[in-house]
């Protein structure tokens, strides 16, 4: 069974919280950038929100306005820790393309239509850490996806490395 969490820019959706909780109960709501190197901007802060086990939270998030452009939706197994989660997202936010340090804004869904076909196994696994799997919506409103095997999360160094080759027209 899924734990479904997601990242939402609450910039972009001043509001998350609210409509979130007109199609489920939220136990976590976590600050995305608390304790991290972005801490500073914890006021525009996206939030790592934990939405539950029921899978049919994924049709509903992708009609709420705003959410298709500025959210995506971590599954994990059901015993994962929200804040083994938090760690590794905290960790992506800041990543090298070829010795280059970006700011990687993966709670965007465009981003994803981009790349998630382009990409190499090494950075599946490094994306997703300990998920099982990442949704968005694309431009269709239709749920889109990647995902791994659960493999228990190794330690990966940071920052991390995406190596990709469309990553690479980036630089």
């Amino acid at each position: 069974m899924n734990n479904f969490w997601i990242v939402v820019d609450t910039v972009r959706i001043p509001d998350a919280l609210k409509q979130l909780k007109t199609i489920t109960v939220l136990d976590t709501v976590l600050p995305l950038y608390a304790g991290s190197d972005f801490d500073y901007l914890i006021d525009q802060s996206p939030l790592l929100i934990n939405l539950g086990l029921n899978d049919s939270v994924l049709d509903k998030w992708s009609t709420l306005p705003l959410f298709d452009t500025s959210s995506v939706i971590f599954a994990l197994e059901q015993n994962m820790d929200g804040y083994v989660l938090l760690n590794h997202l905290q960790n992506l936010l800041s990543v090298k393309i070829d010795q280059t340090a970006f700011l990687f804004r993966f709670y965007v869904n465009s981003i994803w239509e981009q790349v998630a076909n382009e990409l190499n196994e090494q950075d599946i696994h490094t994306i997703l850490g300990p998920a099982r799997a990442l949704y968005w919506a694309d431009s269709a409103l239709k749920i889109q996806s990647f995902s791994q095997q659960y493999i228990k999360p190794s330690l990966l160094d940071t920052p991390y490395h995406l190596t990709s080759s469309i990553f690479k027209q980036w630089v």
